[in-house]
Order: C-alpha cells, then sequence, then structure tokens
C-alpha cells in the first residue's frame, strides 16, 4: 500500500546568521510505500537543524538541497508486513519533516498523545544519559558539574545525574 506524504525539503542552504524563511524550505508531496510505513505525529526541531541548514556538518551530516529535513520523529505504525511490529503500534524514528515513512530503523514507544509525551521522545534524555552513564561512567554518589547547562543536552544533565543518584 503506498501513502501520498508531504514532505519538507531544503530549498537552499542558508548561511548560519542569516534568517530562515518560508523559501528556505519547499513542501512536496512523494508516494511512501514499504514494508513498514508510519505516520509521523510529532517531529523536532533543535537548534543543531540551524547548522545543518546552512550546510556544515557537525557530528551529522548537513542537510542537502532537494533532501527531506530527517531527524527524530515518533509516529504510528500505519502499514507493516513485519511480524514483530503491528499496525497501531507506536515507533520513533530518524527520518524526520515528513507525513509518513517508510522507515527500516525504528525504537517501539508507547502510543503518545501529547506534547509534552513527544519530548520524552524527541528530546535530548537518551543523548544525556548515554554521556553520563557511558562515557562519564557517573555513579551514585558522584558530583557531576554540567558547563553547558543552557543548552538541549546540559539542560537535562543535572536532572538526569540526580536521577543517578
Amino acid at each position: 500500500m503506498a501513502f501520498d506524504s508531504r514532505e519538507v525539503r531544503l530549498a537552499s542552504h542558508v548561511p548560519t546568521g542569516l534568517p530562515l524563511t518560508s523559501a528556505s524550505f519547499r513542501l512536496t508531496r512523494s508516494p511512501v510505500g514499504g514494508p513498514v510505513v508510519v505516520r509521523n505525529r510529532w517531529m523536532a526541531v533543535t537548534a543543531a537543524m540551524r547548522t545543518l541548514i546552512s550546510g556544515s556538518a557537525g557530528p551529522m551530516p548537513a542537510y542537502q538541497v532537494g533532501e527531506v529535513l530527517y531527524g527524530p520523529a515518533v509516529g504510528e505504525v500505519v502499514a507493516s508486513s513485519r511480524p514483530d511490529l503491528a499496525v497501531g503500534d507506536w515507533v520513533r524514528h530518524g527520518l524526520g519533516w515528513r507525513e509518513y515513512a517508510a522507515v527500516g530503523a525504528w525504537r517501539r514507544i508507547e502510543p503518545v498523545s501529547s506534547a509534552d509525551e513527544a519530548m520524552g521522545h524527541l528530546g535530548q534524555g537518551l543523548t544525556t544519559y548515554v554521556g553520563l552513564r557511558a562515557a562519564a561512567e557517573v555513579r551514585p554518589g558522584d558530583t557531576v558539574l554540567v558547563t553547558g547547562a543552557a543548552g538541549a543536552v546540559g539542560s537535562v544533565a543535572a536532572p538526569i545525574a540526580r536521577l543517578l543518584g
């Protein structure tokens, strides 16, 4: 089954410091089909996306002109031929700014019914948790100093460190 998907594509790279306008993006339609199709309900908009829109790569590849903006999204499975994923299941994936996505990689999540719930899946909590546990190896009783607490990762580092003891 194919779905008619609206997609947000980059129309042109916009240098950092210049404002983004509707002319920076193009809304297109494209047929989507595959073994697993998800209807996105929530998509992330992050500060890092601005750098990617400028054409500068960071830890992630820059957005390419004409391509759909990728990034975290959560949605409901609307078609599946896989035995481990049913229509009606909810997943998180990285295919971003499109109404429907043919996903090959996902993480199953509980259904999301509000923006607050979506933020738990689209925010930087997982990045922070992995950084604290795997990279910094924080253990109960450790003191954690967060020096970049105004950003997406830093703003959740202290609460997560507190939960880790």
